[in-house]
């Protein structure tokens, strides 16, 4: 298993919209988007690296002065309601209106003010053209050019709102146009601080630095790796970080909620005594019959040691953390969902894990041979809110395959039971699908090829920044943009 904390890049719209004007047949004549019948809408995609969420909005209003004869005078101001935004899963509905994203209790409106059409042209009764104008999505306004279609509707208001008596016109708007969501301070990051996470999980708790690389669809985004010697599976733990993508999150249901990494069974007094030296508070519990310290890293995400006889797993000892104290790979998944049926069922039916054990309103999962780094521990509880991403939670999980045939045969299974499964993105070291369950938690499927030394040999890696492919011609000033990183600082 991996986890990931993150975020995304592109913004798509495309807009039906319906105008009315209560005068017919005037040369330039007010069009009002007033929609009664709720016909108007806009369909909206947010393009992700790990997943796309679609959705409608329908709180439009505004108006336009549009004259058929002359299409390049016209004028107008188009108002999206930001609360009406709606998507499929509740989750990603609260993350869209959340502060990190739309912001829609500080900033409800979207605005668009046409102040140029240029290059206008005819298609039987549409007029074609490039609109130019003031884009304003959270109180950010920048200068967009669109591309619009205009119908205009001679006396066809009356048929549009079923009463014959009306007479006047009607004008049908439609554009597809996509934004860069950074523009608009649409950032939310998760990493609060590139060097503090490095010299957390590399110089304090041992963990090696395996890649250092940068988002796939965003390049001022650091995307760091940490692991073992070879950042083998069931090892890895990355983030993302955002340079000036502040916004914390909310831990909640939805989410993976905690890091649970193994330990050799005698390490917890060191663990305890090496994290008290350095401020940090350590507490000790028990949770299925195992011992377990419970801390939390600077950004405030959970982790847990917990300490483990049978694993044989070997930890990165270069960190000069022994190998009877080195953390050894991850150990759990933590999952907390409102309601365990739905979660469980996808866990158990199309991922083949099998119940081992419940205590409370916990249960735990294993798959093939079972013990550490094979478990998956179900959280149900209505005592937190809806989690939401930011800094301080942890994005999504992933479960490792083989290969490709394996992935594939899971991508197949999971869209035969009905699960909306993205297509295989290709990710350098494994190759990916990502699909949400229905407790709301971001599950990906990695092969285990061809693995973190395949671009730079075992004992350099995480050295150098590696680029994916499309950015490397951008080196230079990628480079120069990223904060630089040093190596990770010593701790006693």
């Amino acid at each position: 298993m991996k986890t990931t904390t993150l975020l995304r890049s592109a913004l798509s719209f495309a807009a039906a919209l319906g105008a009315t004007a209560l005068v017919s047949q005037a040369a330039t004549q007010p069009f009002d988007f007033k929609d009664p019948k709720g016909v108007n809408n806009v369909q909206f995609k947010l393009d992700a690296p790990l997943e796309s969420i679609t959705g409608t909005a329908t709180g439009i209003s505004g108006n336009i002065l549009f004259d058929a004869a002359s299409p390049g005078a016209t004028t107008g101001r188009i108002v999206l309601d930001t609360a009406s935004f709606t998507v499929g899963n509740p989750v990603m509905a609260d993350h869209l209106k959340g502060a990190n994203w739309l912001d829609v209790a500080k900033y409800p409106t979207i605005t668009f003010e046409a102040t140029k059409v240029a290059n206008t042209r005819t298609q039987g009764a549409q007029v074609l053209a490039d609109v130019s104008g003031k884009l304003t999505v959270k109180g950010v306004t920048k200068d967009v050019t669109v591309p619009v279609t205009f119908t205009h509707l001679a006396d066809k208001l009356g048929a549009r709102l079923g009463d014959e008596k009306l007479k006047g016109d009607l004008l049908v708007v439609r554009t597809q146009f996509q934004i860069n969501r950074n523009e608009y301070d649409l950032q939310p990051a998760i990493a609060s601080d590139p060097q503090g996470n490095v010299d957390f999980y590399t110089g304090l708790l041992g963990l090696r630095l395996v890649k250092k690389t940068v988002n796939f669809d965003d390049p001022s985004a650091y995307h760091l790796y940490y692991g073992d010697e070879t950042g083998s599976p069931g090892s890895i733990v990355t983030f993302f970080y955002w340079p000036g993508g502040a916004g914390r999150g909310r831990v909640g249901t939805g989410q993976v909620t905690r890091l649970s990494f193994s330990v050799p069974a005698d390490a917890l007094d060191f663990w305890i005594q090496r994290l008290e030296r350095h401020q940090l508070l350590a507490k000790r519990e028990t949770r299925f019959g195992e011992e377990v310290v419970a801390f939390a890293d600077p950004d405030g995400i959970a982790i847990e040691l917990v300490a483990v006889s049978e694993d044989s797993r070997a930890g990165w000892t270069g960190a000069g953390i022994t190998s009877a104290h080195a953390i050894r790979g991850l150990h759990t998944t933590e999952i907390t969902v409102r309601e365990a049926a739905p979660t469980e069922k996808i866990i158990t039916k199309e991922m083949g894990y099998r119940l081992v054990k419940r205590d409370g309103s916990r249960a735990r999962f294993e798959a093939g041979a079972g013990g550490s780094g094979r478990y998956i521990d179900v959280i149900a509880t209505h005592a937190l809110p809806t989690g939401l991403g930011g800094v301080g939670t942890i994005h999504h999980i992933a479960f490792r395959v083989a290969g490709d045939e394996d992935e594939l045969l899971m991508q197949t299974r999971l869209a035969d039971a009905g699960y909306s499964v993205s297509a295989v993105r290709d990710r350098n070291y494994f190759r990916s699908i990502y699909y949400r369950e229905n407790g709301g938690v971001l599950f990906e499927i990695a092969t285990d090829v061809p693995g973190f030394p395949d671009d730079e040999p075992v004992g350099s890696l995480g050295t150098a920044l590696k680029l994916p492919v499309q950015f490397e011609r951008f080196r230079k000033e990628i480079e120069a943009a990223l904060p630089a990183l040093q190596p990770a600082r010593a701790f006693a």
